[in-house]
């Protein structure tokens, strides 16, 4: 932990976040500052390696998770919908991404709560049980992954009728959940996952990799998928 990616010069900061490359949520929190220009130090913390659960780390997030900050003051937090709602209030971004308005944050809020309880858990789930503990030998379960496999088909064909009518899941102004939710089936691109029933997925999703960080802050992602063999299907 503390070791910097060439990819990633240390920038002028005293933030310090705390994340693994191949960590979701992580990919999302690091777009967001890119975006809104936050500067930040990057401290990579290796999930293959078990470097979230060890006593150094778990000073900064005892419950040993990514990704995770510490402020200038030596203020520490966990949970990308959590760092991200501190950094919208306590940085300067655009209003969209948070909005000062009630309702139009109530939206955002929902989207977030929604991701986390459904998208995050059929994604991150299917890709974990299909692909990620095999790969570091650790128990998998066949009843999991397809109960994941399921919710996350769900998930996709009511974010598909969503962007049917709208540009992004919230509206017309791209928000945290854009970039919760397209890391998250970005890292689909490992398995493979066909995506082609949900278009308007399809679309929304290239539109967000467009963003200029996108590239630089899914490199190791991008590396991971070109390598990796897909399993034989259980479909």
């Amino acid at each position: 932990m503390g070791r910097f990616s060439s990819a990633f010069p240390k920038a002028h900061s005293n933030m310090k976040l705390f994340v693994d490359l191949m960590s979701q949520p992580s990919r999302a929190v690091m777009l967001f500052c890119k975006l809104n220009n936050i500067p930040y130090e990057l401290q990579q913390v290796s999930i293959a390696k078990l470097e979230q659960r060890s006593a150094e780390f778990r000073k900064i997030n005892p419950v040993g998770q990514l990704p995770a900050m510490q402020d200038d003051d030596g203020f520490c937090l966990a949970e990308s919908a959590t760092i991200f709602r501190y950094l919208a209030t306590t940085r300067r971004v655009g209003d969209s991404w948070y909005p000062l308005d009630a309702k139009k944050r109530a939206i955002i809020d929902r989207a977030l709560d929604w991701h986390l309880g459904n998208l995050r858990k059929g994604a991150a789930g299917y890709f974990a049980h299909s692909w990620l503990l095999p790969k570091m030998n650790l128990p998998a379960s066949d009843a999991i992954c397809q109960d994941a496999l399921a919710l996350l088909k769900r998930c996709l064909k009511m974010m598909d009728a969503t962007l049917s009518s709208q540009q992004f899941l919230t509206g017309s102004d791209i928000s945290m959940p854009d970039l919760l939710g397209a890391c998250e089936i970005a890292q689909l691109k490992v398995i493979p996952f066909d995506l082609s029933p949900y278009p308007n997925v399809i679309r929304w999703l290239r539109q967000i990799e467009q963003l200029p960080p996108w590239a630089e802050v899914n490199m190791v992602l991008d590396k991971v998928a070109a390598k990796s063999v897909a399993p034989k299907s259980k479909l």
